[in-house]
Formats: C-alpha cells, sequence, structure tokens
C-alpha cells in the first residue's frame, strides 16, 4: 500500500520546483517513484540529518538558478 502523500508526488515533474520528499515510512521503492515523478531528492526522517537537509536545500536552490528563466518562471 502507498502512502497517500504520493498523490503530490506528479507535481514534482515540474522541473521549476525542486520538490525535496520527507517521509516517515521506509517502504520500498518509494525513493525511485519520487525521483522518477521528478522530485528532486527523497528522505526517509529518521535516517537523515539536518546537514543532508540543508545541503539538500542549497542545491535545489542551485539547481533552479541555474534552469533557464522561462523555465524558473513559468507559471505552474
Amino acid at each position: 500500500m502507498l502512502c497517500p502523500a504520493l498523490d503530490l508526488v506528479p507535481l514534482a515533474s515540474r522541473p521549476n520546483v525542486a520538490v525535496i520528499m520527507l517521509t516517515n515510512r521506509l517502504q520500498r521503492g518509494l525513493r525511485e517513484i519520487a525521483r522518477q515523478n521528478g522530485a528532486y531528492a527523497c528522505f526517509v526522517k529518521q535516517f537523515m540529518s539536518r546537514d543532508d537537509l540543508d545541503r539538500t536545500i542549497q542545491r535545489a536552490i542551485a539547481f533552479v538558478g541555474q534552469l533557464p528563466e522561462e523555465d524558473r518562471f513559468r507559471a505552474i
């Protein structure tokens, strides 16, 4: 059974949105599903640190900043 939060995963497929998924569930294949649907990163909360999250947020901001301007500011 997949978690209801996966209903939000298709929103991650928009290239101008760097989605970082955080979950409490250690569910087989969840990370792959999130990434296949465009999530920038996916973490299980109990196995991540604040530093991991901070670094990932900084990388995600940089990633979106490198997109062509028309992709960064496209209406979603």
